[in-house]
């Protein structure tokens, strides 16, 4: 009997077979909502590449953010992250650009989710300081309206909304959807840092060759006498940006286990060095220092104390050198012969005594959101726009309940991140700390796109400390959240 004659499909079944399991293959791989993640950046690169930040189809595109913030806030906060880096004109109103509304839906993306789950979310601590802090501080915009005129008074509310509830609301997101130990946040977060990085180098090593060039938008090219700048028009701002993806990578440079991971974070963690290293910043030096000491401490309680000993006694034998250093390389320059401090760091202290003074005047109230833009002039710091520590500032502004809420903020989140357990609890932990330390000597908070990094890190750092602390969390779970990335 002769066999049967195979059909054409019978040959062509198989290769559809085939085809299909690896298209369900690439789907698990690269679920849609990385895929739509990926095609909002490019979209967003190609539109402010060709038609910039101020036209109908960057408008669409900023709607269509905020409707994915608002139907999927995981995705609306990964794209946020992703852009945030980069120069954004204020072409909405002052001082408040129109990627930076975003936030507004992402917000309330997370609060119909919260709610839809019936409030079972339970934050811990540090997330209710961080909504108390921005509401302590829209007090102060209120304050502001009452006591300046009303250009100034709207000033102070565009910055509000930009510069102190987007970090607040973007470090709620990122403990929200890191709540399942998701670490998609904190990777485009470190990614998108060396991506800075490296822009601002290549323009110090070449002028012209990105700020003369197509992609101009990315920064704002302003020259800080040999100082890196690039994508933040501050050196310092700079430094802060990059200072916790920096302590990520060298934490797991340090501690992780996967051979493959300390060679990817080595290899990332060069060009952020290098960028802190021609900020000639004093944020970095400090930042690596603590790292030093969560990384000692973690492996033994005495360990820490030594190296923080060590360290005060190296500070104290090796400062005047560094600050000779920093003296000849910068081209301030000194202030007066014999002194090693330059003219920004006169200007710094006299901006801090004169907050000093501000607060000394209205202890409880403080003098209004962003008053010490109006008022420095009066209190003795006629050159500076802002007092360079952004604690003091807040009591200064708010006054002394809402300036202890943010140091009971940075106590309770440093206590929290130190329950994270293994090479990336020690990086977000020293991410953090260094993150204290550089908005000690300037003013992080009026830069979104410095804080957005940070605050997405410390979002996602909180979260798995909420895990740990969880009574339902197990061992397992607990060395799975730490270490995923191995």
């Amino acid at each position: 009997m002769p066999a049967p004659r195979a059909r054409p499909f019978d040959e062509v079944a198989p290769f559809y077979e085939a085809l299909w399991a690896s298209a369900q293959a690439a789907a698990r791989r690269w679920p849609l909502a990385i895929i739509v993640e990926v095609a909002m950046v490019v979209a967003w690169f190609a539109i402010r590449t060709t038609a910039g930040a101020d036209g109908r189809t960057y408008l669409i595109w900023v709607f269509a953010a905020g409707a994915l913030a608002l139907v999927a806030p995981r995705s609306g906060l990964v794209v946020f992250v992703a852009t945030s880096v980069f120069f954004e004109p204020d072409s909405l109103a002052r001082t408040l650009g129109p990627r930076e509304l975003v936030v507004l839906p992402l917000a309330v993306g997370v609060l119909i989710r919260v709610a839809i789950d019936r409030f079972h979310w339970r934050p811990g601590l540090a997330v209710w300081l961080a909504l108390a802090l921005a509401g302590g501080t829209a007090l102060g915009v209120v304050h502001s309206f009452i006591r300046f005129p009303e250009d100034i008074a709207i000033h102070a509310a565009q910055s509000w909304i930009g510069n102190m509830l987007a970090p607040v609301i973007l470090l709620v997101a990122a403990v929200w959807t890191a709540r399942d130990g998701s670490l998609r946040v904190l990777v485009v977060a470190v990614g998108v840092a060396v991506v800075a990085a490296v822009v601002s180098l290549i323009e110090l090593a070449a002028p012209g060759s990105v700020s003369g060039g197509t992609f101009e938008w990315v920064g704002f090219w302003k020259d800080f006498n040999g100082r890196l700048a690039g994508t933040i028009p501050s050196p310092n701002g700079l430094s802060a940006q990059l200072i916790a993806p920096t302590a990520v990578l060298l934490a797991a440079v340090l501690l992780a286990k996967d051979v493959r991971l300390k060679a990817i974070a080595l290899a990332a963690s060069i060009p952020l060095l290098l960028a802190h290293y021609l900020t000639f910043s004093r944020a970095p030096l400090l930042g690596g220092y603590v790292l030093g000491v969560v990384i000692a401490w973690r492996i033994r309680r005495w360990l820490g104390i030594l190296a923080l000993a060590a360290g005060i006694i190296a500070g104290a034998l090796f400062l005047p050198a560094y600050l000779q250093l920093r003296s000849q390389t910068v081209d301030e320059g000194i202030v007066t012969p014999g002194s090693l401090l330059v003219a920004s760091d006169q200007a710094r202290f006299q901006a801090w005594r004169a907050a000093a003074a501000m607060w000394g005047e209205a202890p409880l109230t403080g003098q209004g959101y962003l008053a010490y833009k109006e008022l420095a002039d009066v209190y003795g710091d006629p050159f500076l726009g802002s007092p360079h520590n952004e604690w003091l500032r807040i009591f200064a502004e708010e006054g002394l309940v809402v300036g202890v809420t943010g140091l009971f903020f940075i106590f309770v989140t440093a206590r929290s991140l130190a329950r994270v357990p293994g090479w990336l609890g020690t990086g977000v932990l020293a991410g953090f700390a260094g993150y204290v330390v550089a908005a000690t000597f300037n003013n992080p908070f009026l830069f979104v796109r410095v804080s957005a990094v940070a605050f997405a890190i410390i979002g996602v750092g909180l979260a798995l400390a909420d895990r740990a602390r969880a009574p339902t969390a197990t061992t397992t779970d607990q060395a799975t959240d730490a270490s995923r990335l191995d």
